[in-house]
């Protein structure tokens, strides 16, 4: 599965353009779940708030190459709109294929993405 975590700045704003990409891209409404965020005891601040958009296995467990080469694409055209929504909100985004090694989105690029989904298919096949 692969997830788009998003973390700080305006959180919310970053998440909804987020599943309006992936829906637009992949054609799914991405599985949703958020960690933290609630107030803190004898705090004014609220904890960060962590939101993991999920593509579901269905599209993300792409193991043959034509599947891959397809998703490798997708993420290709999913890369612009998160450096976008970086710069707009100020939100941190991971990228992570399956392997729980999320990559900085702001650092990803297509070959490292390919690399983590080779070597995720590679371990799942043994």
């Amino acid at each position: 599965m692969v997830e788009i975590l998003i973390q700080g700045g305006d959180t919310e704003a970053a998440t909804q353009a987020m599943r309006v990409a992936i829906k637009e891209i992949f054609e799914i409404d991405p599985l949703e779940t958020r960690r933290g965020g609630g107030q803190l005891p004898g705090k004014r601040s609220f904890e960060l708030l962590l939101v993991a958009l999920a593509i579901t296995p269905a599209i993300a467990s792409a193991v043959d190459l034509a599947s891959r080469s397809k998703l490798l694409g997708r993420i290709g055209r999913l890369l612009p709109k998160i450096h976008e929504q970086e710069a707009k909100t100020g939100a941190k985004f991971l990228i992570d294929v399956g392997d729980g090694k999320p990559i900085p989105a702001h650092e990803a690029n297509r070959a490292q993405i390919e690399a983590a989904l080779e070597h995720f298919a590679q371990n799942r096949k043994r």
